[in-house]
């Protein structure tokens, strides 16, 4: 069973400087949900971004941290490469330009069978940017395992 829940829209406004930060009362329209693919007995967990028209993820941003793991035990995140692009400052900044998917690996180790995860990303859209956001999200990936 995979359940996505958003848990807040935003971070302090301060974490990384933008051209402009949009408002924190407006939705973020990037949209976080979760699977677990499993192949050749090695368990990985995926993390799918559906981006808006003309968004991106700034791959700088993009964290993936374990909350609660109990029986479960995680690599690293997978995190595509992205595409370097340079701002109207200058600054080159990676970003993930279309509907990207992380992968996190995972051994069953026993015990409780649920993982909650926080996904913390900063998504912008036509050279504005929220600020970053995070997505809590619950998986069980070794029920019946």
């Amino acid at each position: 069973m995979v359940a996505v829940t958003v848990m807040s829209a935003a971070l302090a406004q301060d974490t990384v400087a933008v051209e402009a930060i949009l408002p924190t009362d407006l939705p973020d329209p990037f949209r976080w949900t979760a699977s677990v693919v499993e192949r050749d007995g090695a368990g990985t967990l995926r993390l799918h971004v559906a981006l808006p028209a003309g968004g991106a993820i700034r791959r700088d941003s993009l964290r993936v941290v374990p909350v609660r793991t109990d029986g479960v035990q995680l690599a690293e995140p997978v995190v595509p490469p992205g595409v370097e692009v340079e701002r109207d400052d200058d600054v080159r900044v990676v970003l993930l330009v279309a509907d990207s998917t992380v992968d996190v690996p995972f051994t069953c180790t026993g015990g409780a069978v649920d993982v909650a995860l926080l996904v913390v990303h900063q998504g912008c859209q036509g050279g504005r940017c929220w600020p970053e956001a995070r997505t809590w999200i619950e998986v069980e990936p070794c029920r019946g395992r």
